[in-house]
This record gives C-alpha cells, sequence and structure tokens, in this order.
C-alpha cells in the first residue's frame, strides 16, 4: 500500500499543470505508462473522470507544456465535465497534444446536460456511438471547446423535443447537424429536413428543407412544407420562411412565397400571418391569391388579406365569378368536420368579372362587394357621390346604380342583375371610360 501511494504521488506531481489528484485500488508503470485498475478516479482540468481501469501516458521528452501525452480509460467510464454536463461511455481516448478526444460504447454514449438561466433550466441530452472531444491547451489547464457526435445521434431538449441526425456539433449553446437529414418529432408531431441548428440558450430551433405534418399546434392534423422552419419557444411562435405550404384538412390549402407566423395559445394555433404572394384554396375549391400580408384567425374563423405595398390587387376565384380588390375579408363557417367560406367583403377598386362557365359575360366595378360563396350571389355598393357600373353581353345589358345585386341561379346556372336605389340603365361617356380603362385586359383577370 505504501509503495503504491508513493507512486500515485509521485506522478500526481508529475501531471499536477493537469490534474488535481488521482486514485486507484491498484497501480503499476513502466518507463511512460501508468496502469490503473479498480475504482479508478482522475481529477483533471477537464473534469472529474471515472473507470474501472485507465492507463497514462508520460511524455519522453519531458516537455514541460505536455507532461501526459494520452490517457485512455476503460469500462464504465463516468466523466462529470467542468460545466457539471455528463458523460458516460465504455472507452474514451484522450490525445492531448492532438487535443482531441475519442469516446465510444458498444451501446450508446449518453451526455446530459443543463443550461442554466435566471428563470429557467433547459435539460438536454443525446445518445450516440461515438463521440470526439476537442480541446484547447491554456496555460495550466486544458478547456473543452466543441462535442461532435457521429454514426447516428438522438437528441432530447427540454424533454418533450426530439431530433434524430446522422452527426451533430454543439459548441457556445449551439447544437447543428450534418446535411445528410433529419427527424424531429415531438408528441404526434414529426418533420423531416435535411439538417438543424438548435440554440440553447434562446430556445430557437431552425429547420432546413422540411416536410412533414403537426398534430399538437392545431385541433387537427396539419401537413406542411417550406425552405425552413423557426420554432422559437419562449415566444411561443413558429415561423415557416421561403416557399411555404400548409395543408389544412378542416380549411384548405395555404401558400407563402416569403413567410407565414403562427402564435401559439396554449400550444395551438391561435394567429396565422402571412407576407409575399399567398395563395389560399379552401376545401370547397375557392381560391384567394394576395400580394399583401394576411392573418388567419382560428378563434374568430376569418381571413383578413390586406392591401399590399405595390398597390397589386388581390384576386378571388369563385365556380362563376373573378372578383379583384385591394383588401379583403373572408368568415368560414363550420359544417361537420369541415369549414366552408360563409362571406366575403371586399373593399376598394373591386373589378368583377365573369368566367366562361355563365353563358353570359358580365363586368362590374365597385367600392365594396359582398359575396355568399354557398349561394354565390353578390352585394355590389358604392362610395356615397360615386356608382357601381356594370355591364352584361346577351342579353345587352348596361347599368348606373347605387347598389346592384346579382342573383344567381343555380339551376340556369345565370345570374339576375338587380338595381338599388338611383338605377340608370346607360352609362355616361366617363362612366363608359372608366369601364374600358379598368377591363383593357380582359385576359389578365381570366
Amino acid at each position: 500500500m505504501r509503495k503504491l501511494l508513493l507512486l500515485l504521488l509521485a506522478w500526481n506531481q508529475l501531471c499536477l499543470a493537469d490534474m488535481g489528484s488521482l486514485s486507484a485500488e491498484s497501480a503499476s508503470y513502466s518507463e511512460n505508462d501508468l496502469l490503473l485498475k479498480g475504482s479508478v478516479t482522475i481529477e483533471h482540468s477537464l473534469g472529474t473522470m471515472k473507470a474501472d481501469s485507465a492507463v497514462m501516458k508520460r511524455n519522453a521528452s519531458q516537455e514541460v507544456s505536455y507532461p501526459i501525452t494520452s490517457l485512455e480509460l476503460f469500462s464504465s467510464i463516468e466523466i462529470t465535465l467542468a460545466n457539471q454536463a455528463r458523460l458516460s461511455c465504455e472507452k474514451a481516448y484522450f490525445d492531448f497534444k492532438a487535443l482531441k478526444a475519442l469516446l465510444s460504447s458498444p451501446s450508446n454514449i449518453h451526455y446530459s446536460d443543463q443550461l442554466r438561466r435566471k428563470d429557467k433550466k433547459t435539460p438536454f441530452e443525446f445518445f450516440t456511438p461515438q463521440v470526439t472531444l476537442q480541446m484547447q491547451h491554456l496555460p495550466s489547464s486544458y478547456q473543452l471547446t466543441s462535442i461532435q457526435a457521429s454514426n447516428g445521434v438522438h437528441l432530447v431538449y427540454d424533454a418533450l423535443y426530439h431530433l434524430h441526425a446522422d452527426a451533430l456539433t454543439f459548441k457556445d449553446h449551439h447544437i447543428t447537424s450534418s446535411s445528410e437529414g433529419c427527424i424531429w418529432t415531438h408528441l404526434d408531431d414529426e418533420l423531416k429536413a435535411t439538417h438543424f441548428d438548435l440554440n440553447l440558450a434562446l430556445e430557437e430551433l431552425r429547420l432546413y428543407q422540411v416536410v412533414g405534418s403537426l398534430h399538437t399546434l392545431a385541433q387537427e392534423k396539419i401537413h406542411l412544407k417550406s425552405d425552413c422552419i423557426d420554432f422559437k419557444h419562449q415566444e411561443s411562435t413558429v415561423f415557416l420562411k421561403g416557399a411555404s405550404f400548409i395543408e389544412f384538412p378542416t380549411l384548405g390549402c395555404l401558400s407563402s412565397s416569403e413567410e407565414m407566423k403562427l402564435f401559439l395559445e396554449n400550444h395551438l394555433t391561435a394567429d396565422l400571418y402571412t407576407t409575399g404572394v399567398t395563395t389560399l384554396k379552401s376545401i370547397t375549391g375557392d381560391y384567394i391569391t394576395s400580394y399583401g400580408p394576411i392573418h388567419v384567425d382560428s378563434l374568430t374563423h376569418t381571413i383578413t388579406a390586406h392591401p399590399s405595398s405595390c398597390h397589386t390587387p388581390l384576386l378571388y376565384e369563385g365556380e362563376e365569378l373573378l372578383l379583384e380588390a385591394q383588401e379583403a375579408i373572408l368568415t368560414y363557417e363550420e359544417g361537420g368536420k369541415l369549414f366552408s367560406p360563409h362571406q366575403l367583403e371586399l373593399e376598394g377598386a373591386i373589378k368583377i368579372l365573369s368566367k366562361e362557365a355563365l353563358s353570359h359575360q358580365i363586368q362590374a366595378v365597385a367600392d365594396h362587394v359582398s359575396y355568399h360563396p354557398s349561394t354565390k350571389n353578390c352585394i355590389l355598393k358604392a362610395h356615397t357621390g360615386s356608382k357601381v357600373l356594370i355591364t352584361q353581353e346577351s342579353p345587352s345589358l348596361k347599368m348606373s346604380a347605387d347598389e346592384i345585386h346579382l342573383i344567381y341561379d343555380p339551376f340556369a346556372k345565370e345570374y339576375s342583375i338587380q338595381g338599388v336605389g338611383c338605377v340608370s340603365f346607360s352609362l355616361s361617356a366617363t362612366e363608359q371610360q372608366l369601364l374600358n380603362q379598368v377591363f383593357h385586359d380582359k385576359k389578365h383577370a381570366s
């Protein structure tokens, strides 16, 4: 026992620059190697290391900067790093000259840690068969700079969120994956992506080239595809960036060329905003295409399309009519398990053009329109001092009025036109010129 104590004391003095102490049940040494067996404990500047056995190699050149060139640990390895993170594996090789360590295990290495902030601790852990630790050598210690996991990694953060990837790198609170593909899951949610970037400090996850489905963010299972998705967990928001597409089984399909922003309330989508060119196709086949921002309120079942900065009108396309306007509010009603368009309110420089499905062509301009998709009836109104203008071919009709009603006959598949208020069955030269300017290119609206 005295010989063992003297031996360990001599090695402790040699390794004093890097280690605090070491202990074991037995020890033997050659000229440059120290073999430790049984309950090995090594206090190192990287952290506390425990194993069944270990081999330490001394620098033969006795270089002061690297008194120990390597350290091997075997069986039942538990490493508590300086930041209190924990690693467990079956084999570990530390190369202090190359400044890296290779950890492996026949089953899986387990890494666990907590990101500590003033108000919260965010736990995260990962399981992988192989880990590489990168280090830097300071004047009197070693410091861990990054962790690389490979050959298949299962990462869990904040207890509920899972990421599977081929490989990942952990550095400065950031975890990034390789580009060989990854899968993110949360309860019944599953998204597949090319790679991810997880910021643990901000609790933000970014997925790239994403396709999959979400169920917990809505009362239904939605399918989506996006160039990029950002989960901002602290703010309860989800961003879909670039070309994005969401399919709602009860509402329809929503696509955007720039961005969709989902606000969550009690983990469910309460509001959705889009920018860029946005298209909504309802389950009944009606379309809305908007060049301005769109707001979808799932609580009130309304969709609001705001004016675009470039003044490009939005387009509503039904089975018989095309309607253009500057802004719109579309309300939905629930029928069984589906939502169908109930009423569309349009405002600003409205243009109405009938489609080829009608036996006669209608053209009209108005300031406000109420359209009911279920009946296809349409009420056109004008501002005070202005008139609603409408023309029809076969039978020929020209009309200006304070208000005009288009009543649809589903059997004849035709509209009857009714004027309200002050009605004229002719158009002035100014009114005709306005119609000609609005409909100068009929192909544009069709």
